[in-house]
């Protein structure tokens, strides 16, 4: 790239490279990611049409799926620790945020567990129910099929 409008773009989706790199897995803290995730988001606003655009909206989506995992793993935590409420609002999250992710139907089924962990069986079962119909076939489907059959077992 030889004019400097050239270079700000490259510099800006390479920055989101760099950024990307210093993350950790998504164990850890994800402020490197963050910051990647704003780099290619700002990169896709300034530059629509870019030759690297579609680079760019891969990479943005492989940024918010490591970031729904990360909230999608804690909330699953929670619920092996019986804390439903704060469990709950991790799932949240990831609901009201990242519902384009393959985190969140994930996040749907650690929904219907809290809501069974802090007593609301019927809702949990009906939710259960829903996932099976909505993701035959996945593994998110068979782990909510075999918690709705122990929970009408009870």
């Amino acid at each position: 790239p030889s004019s400097p409008a050239a270079r700000r773009r490259l510099r800006s989706f390479a920055l989101g490279d760099a950024y990307y790199g210093q993350a950790g897995r998504e164990d850890f803290d994800q402020e490197f990611t963050v910051k990647a995730l704003d780099q290619w988001q700002s990169f896709l606003r300034d530059y629509p049409g870019h030759w690297r655009t579609a680079d760019a909206e891969r990479r943005v989506a492989a940024a918010r799926s490591r970031l729904a995992t990360k909230l999608l793993r804690t909330g699953t935590l929670y619920v092996k620790l019986k804390l439903f409420e704060p469990a709950r609002v991790y799932f949240l999250k990831v609901e009201r945020e990242y519902s384009d992710t393959p985190a969140y139907p994930e996040a749907r089924l650690g929904l219907a567990l809290a809501d069974a962990g802090q007593g609301q069986r019927e809702q949990a079962i009906e939710e259960l129910k829903r996932i099976e119909h909505l993701y035959p076939g996945q593994r998110v489907a068979e782990r909510a099929a075999k918690a709705r059959k122990h929970l009408e077992r009870r």
